[in-house]
């Protein structure tokens, strides 16, 4: 056998480096799985050592299950291969061998995630809360931040009852103390607990820890782009006397920052451990050359990456293409078009194409248009093979049998019908609570259901149930199950209980073969690790692979999100939904921010290098699922127009519109101000509008509002324009603060403010530092370059007034004067005055056709979905085509065309006038409205929380420092979210305010 026979240099270079650190970066289908099994295969055959003194770390079970049967080929199935794991999966077998340090039984149970919910949907109820799904997703990511404080594990490692929280100081932490110590009581653990536990015991334990790590001479870990701190500090502990370690993985491909991993411990792996050598396999063995130009060009634009470019020696492909559609559903025409074109030409099956998407919610279109025409497909990562009703219900029966745990119980005292249902499981529940006399004498606080149950068959309450035929067949298998192998106990559990029978009676033939192969599993499970392995252990296993999809593959088309993909590869790949907002997500840049942005991106290469020989990139126009108009995502620009062809056309104006739209967000992900800036009020210098106090800003509209010494009232100035040079440049002056100034809003963010410009500067320099754009296209800078349109217009403007801040103690409501109506409307709209136009917005309206003299363009049928305000009188009525508007009002026809109009059209377009102009008075006093809560001054209660009364409302502020989250109740009542900032919060506190006082 020679194991470098297929590898290329780099490989072999890797195989052949065996002591110390070793990083390898390994890019996309670089065949970093060959380079694993032939580096363990390398230390078994040729320097003697046994796998039980190797730890190779993986991801999945699934990638795990494959690297044995591959390594097993190469080094023969005479050795064990027990330490190719996940990481979970290693925690499990290191707490087995000593359960007893840290008050754990050798069977203690590892629960999933349904078993977390029934668990917490228990508690909830008795606390009258109900737990959906955004609740149980919510507390579940608090438990796992709860336990990111290991001192926990020592609490719970405790025989005696105590309290397992440091802290129990919100309604939340009473459910996580009660959820923890339900845990503690059945001896169980979360995925979270396998982690932290052993940490803990390795880390305080001298005796277990010197074990492992004499054991462990190598240790090597797959995909370590996707670790956690938490597994760098097991690896580091358990590698701390060979440090013979070897990390894979390609920093391009870390997609789960929001699931806890940081990509930093790959990039700076080096800097943390030092002398490490660093090798980099970039030959790529799955995709051509025109594929990857469009990954490398991409990614090239990210900044926490080690740099490298995939290259490949395959023969060119077909051109990567950009099908830009005019709608949804002419996208999902061209893909069906294409799949049917390359299956006849080329004799592709159906699985050889897949269709990728950024958000579950982009798959309704596709999946229906696939049905209309015929076409199989399946929804990759659906309904996984654990999480199906029947084999849920045969692992509970295995669990009772097991453990006795009432979340089993529950799930199965009635499947198959028993005539047991709600309330009789009920009464056991205040049987027990009431430790009420039974015929055994037995003390039931601490007994499970079942074997309360068991000494109260009797009772007439179970009279007529099949309460005792349930309790002789469990009690039949608890006697037979150290008897029986696994796979028998399991035909046994299906037959005895009439559970395969009640699946045979509903005609579902899917779920007789998800039970068939159940059994298989039970089989493979014996021959895996040997026919003495008890139940306890194969239910352990079960719960670490509970996860995992098994699912065999279909004969269809696969859909899946790109998150699904990872690790996939297909012959044929469309993306669909490449808009900006949608992909990259406008949410997760707004949440975090230049980090969000490069997620995003490596995203968007993940997708990409899942094409082996085609790949589609797909975009329409229209609106998104919350009525925005879409724009080409910004990934079509990136990824470089000369590495793809384009089917359809996409408007100057439309692009730039896309580029107007991309600048905006960015502008969110901005450098913090200096320091320097960071105190003091505020001042402008605007080249037209003179000196003026910055009084408040909109950090989603990204709009200043300036009191201006010669003006009466205030004015919205955007963003942007500090970015660009004007004939007077405007300068940012920090001045001292001499006293407190009521209507300066605390919310004010210093990394929000606009920057100090220096003269010296270029424009280009200056917009270097307000944009993540590192490499811009003409396009891009001929939008930048618009000068704004800054007319003061005051009929545009509307009247507010200041609100009293408080009058003997009690705050007195704001009041804001309405704006009146006019009886044409004709004076909302902005006139164009030659003279004072810019020539890029002249050329632009003498360009804009007037769609009222189009006899074929449609006058009736529209709806509007919103309305914009642009800060300044800045727009163009896509209607008339001559009007200048700051208020836009987004039409909607129904055949899919929109326009954004100014307000006498738009009333025009759906048949009401007046109806428009009362939208748009509502909008503004909404505005104003907002504009006056800002400045509203919150009192300080006893307890140092901020309130507000508002109209008789007690409005009041929650801020927990431990999670820095806020949250607001309104008259007593608490709001569900929490909110990563007070200005957030503010916000929602005003739209909550709105919904009570004016709907």
């Amino acid at each position: 056998m020679d194991i470098f026979v297929n590898l290329n240099n780099k490989q072999t270079q890797a195989v052949r480096e065996t002591e110390g650190y070793v990083r390898v970066i390994a890019g996309a289908g670089s065949g970093k799985t060959k380079l694993l099994v032939s580096r363990y295969a390398y230390l078994v055959t040729e320097y003697g050592i046994d796998p039980s003194n190797i730890l190779c770390v993986t991801f999945t079970n699934k990638a795990a299950g494959e690297m044995k049967k591959r390594i097993s080929k190469l080094i023969g199935p005479e050795y064990s291969t027990s330490l190719i794991c996940t990481y979970h999966g290693f925690c499990a077998r290191l707490l087995r061998e000593n359960p007893e340090k840290l008050f754990l039984t050798r069977g203690f149970q590892i629960i999933d995630t349904y078993q977390q919910k029934t668990l917490l949907e228990e508690i909830y109820q008795k606390y009258e809360l109900k737990l959906d799904w955004a609740n149980f997703q919510s507390i579940i990511k608090k438990i796992a931040q709860k336990k990111q404080d290991i001192s926990y594990v020592k609490r719970m490692a405790q025989a005696d009852k105590v309290q397992l929280l440091s802290e129990i100081n919100t309604l939340d932490d009473q459910i996580i103390e009660e959820y923890m110590q339900r845990q503690k009581a059945v001896y169980s653990l979360d995925f979270t607990d396998l982690m932290m536990y052993a940490i803990y015991l390795l880390t305080n334990d001298e005796e277990v820890r010197n074990k492992w790590q004499e054991r462990l001479n190598y240790i090597q870990v797959d995909e370590f782009q996707d670790s956690s701190s938490i597994e760098m500090q097991l690896v580091d502990i358990l590698s701390g006397k060979y440090q013979n370690l070897m990390i894979v993985g390609d920093p391009d491909q870390n997609i789960y920052e929001w699931r806890g991993s940081d990509v930093k411990l790959l990039v700076d792996f080096d800097k943390n451990h030092p002398g490490t050598k660093t090798i980099i396999l970039n030959q790529n063995y799955r995709s051509t050359p025109q594929i990857l130009n469009c990954a490398n060009t991409l990614i090239e634009k990210n900044a926490l990456r080690l740099k490298k470019d995939l290259f490949t020696r395959t023969l060119p492909g077909p051109s990567v293409t950009h099908i830009h559609a005019k709608s949804e559903d002419q996208e999902v025409e061209e893909i069906v078009k294409t799949i049917r074109k390359i299956k006849k030409e080329k004799g592709k099956s159906y699985s050889d194409f897949a269709v990728l998407y950024r958000s579950g919610f982009l798959s309704r279109v596709i999946e229906r248009k696939l049905v209309e025409e015929g076409i199989p497909y399946e929804i990759y990562g659906g309904v996984k093979f654990y999480q199906r009703m029947e084999i849920l219900d045969v692992v509970a029966y295995l669990r009772l049998i097991a453990f006795n745990d009432d979340l089993s119980f529950k799930r199965i005292i009635n499947t198959p019908r028993r005539k047991f249902g709600r309330t009789r499981v009920a009464a056991l529940e205040r049987i027990r609570e009431n430790n009420e006399i039974n015929l055994f004498d037995v003390d039931l606080k601490d007994k499970s259901l079942y074997e309360v149950l068991k000494t109260h068959l009797g009772d007439q309450a179970f009279n007529g149930s099949g309460g005792g035929q349930f309790v002789s067949l469990i009690e039949n298998l608890k006697a037979l199950k150290d008897r029986l192998k696994i796979s028998e106990l399991v035909n046994r559990v299906c037959i005895d209980s009439g559970y395969e029978q009640y699946i045979r009676e509903l005609g579902d033939e899917e779920r007789l073969d998800n039970l068939s192969e159940f059994k298989r599993i039970a089989n493979e499970f014996e021959s895996g690790f040997g026919e003495d392995i008890n139940l306890e252990g194969f239910l352990q296993q079960i719960a670490l692979m509970s996860t995992e999809d098994t699912d065999k593959p279909v004969e269809a088309v696969k859909l899946m999100t790109i998150h699904a993909s990872k690790g996939l590869e297909f012959p044929v790949v469309f993306i669909i939904g490449f808009s900006e907002g949608i992909f990259p997500s406008s949410r997760t840049i707004e949440e975090r921010k230049k980090l969000g942005l490069e997620e995003e991106r490596r995203l968007c290469y993940v997708a990409i290098t899942r094409a082996q020989e085609t790949l589609y990139l797909m975009d329409s126009e229209g609106q998104s699922q919350n009525g925005i108009k879409k724009l080409p995502s910004r990934f079509l620009f990136e990824i470089g127009e000369q590495n793809y062809k384009r089917v359809g056309i996409i408007s100057d104006d439309l692009e730039r519109e896309a580029f107007g739209y991309m600048h905006r967000l960015d502008l969110s992900i901005t450098e913090e101000l200096p320091p320097e800036q960071q105190s003091g009020e505020l001042y402008v210098e605007h080249h037209i509008f003179g000196k003026g106090r910055v009084i408040s800003f909109d950090t989603k509209r990204k709009v200043y509002t300036v009191q201006f010494e010669n003006m009466t009232l205030p004015r919205s100035i955007s963003a942007d324009y500090f970015s660009k040079k004007h004939e007077s440049l405007p300068v940012i002056k920090a001045l001292p603060q001499e006293k407190e100034v009521e209507y300066l809003p605390p919310e004010i963010e210093s990394n929000s403010l606009p920057q100090k410009i220096d003269n010296s500067l270029q424009p280009t320099d200056d917009l270097n530092k307000l944009t993540l754009f590192e490499q811009k296209t003409e396009k891009e800078e001929e939008y930048r370059s618009l000068p704004h349109w800054d007319e003061d217009i005051d009929k545009e403007e509307f009247t507010i007034e200041m609100p009293e801040l408080e009058k003997n103690g009690e705050d007195v409501s704001e009041t804001v004067e309405e704006i009146e109506i006019t009886e044409d409307g004709e004076d909302e709209e902005e006139i164009p005055d030659e003279k004072k136009i810019p020539p890029e917005l002249k050329a632009k309206l003498d360009a804009a056709p007037n769609h009222w003299e189009d006899p074929n363009f449609p006058k009736t049928g529209w709806s509007c979905t919103g309305v914009t305000d642009l800060g300044s009188p800045v727009g163009i009525c896509e209607m008339c085509g001559w009007q200048i508007i700051r208020y836009v009002h987004h039409m909607v026809h129904d055949s899919g065309l929109s326009l954004d109009c100014g307000c006498v059209c738009a009333g025009k377009l759906e048949g009401n006038i007046e109806r428009a102009k009362k939208r748009e008075a509502a909008f503004k006093n909404k505005e104003a409205r907002k504009f006056n809560f800002k400045k509203r001054t919150w009192k300080k209660s006893g307890r140092g929380n901020e309130y507000l009364k508002i109209k008789n409302h007690i409005v009041v502020l929650f801020h927990f420092r431990d999670s820095d989250k806020w949250k607001y109740s309104i008259d007593n009542e608490f709001c569900k979210k929490s909110y990563n900032s007070r200005n957030e919060v503010i916000e929602a506190v005003f739209e909550a305010l709105e919904k009570l006082l004016y709907s």
